[in-house]
């Protein structure tokens, strides 16, 4: 019993290994229209694994080759990009084509429809 629990021990950690090899750092920079985006939020897609970018639109996360990055800010559209085997990225968000809305105390509700004063 205590040889089968040793040698599943060893199977756990091999296989703990083999899933920190095949991780990599990737860095990156977002921007949005040539312009660093800070505080721009990147995931890996499926995970809880996830960063921001600095004042310079830097980023730094550990993700696989086969992994997804997701990529938003507020005002721009979310983009997804494929890692494969690439380890430096640079990504453009496209500004996203908003409504104006108003935030009030009871709801939201389009700029034009609003007919008293706020």
């Amino acid at each position: 019993m205590k040889k089968h629990f040793i040698r599943n021990i060893n199977y756990l950690f091999v296989l703990m290994i083999g899933l920190q090899i095949s991780a990599q750092n990737i860095k990156g920079v977002v921007l949005g229209e040539g312009d660093p985006l800070p505080g721009a939020t990147v995931l890996v897609k499926g995970t809880n694994n996830g960063t921001t970018t600095n004042f310079d639109g830097n980023f730094s996360i550990q993700a696989n080759q086969n992994d997804i990055l997701v990529i938003s800010y507020i005002g721009y559209s979310t983009q997804e990009v494929e890692i494969g085997n690439q380890n430096n990225l640079t990504i453009s968000l496209l500004q996203d084509i908003l409504d104006e809305v108003v935030v009030t105390g009871y709801g939201t509700q389009k700029k034009e429809e609003i007919t008293s004063a706020i």
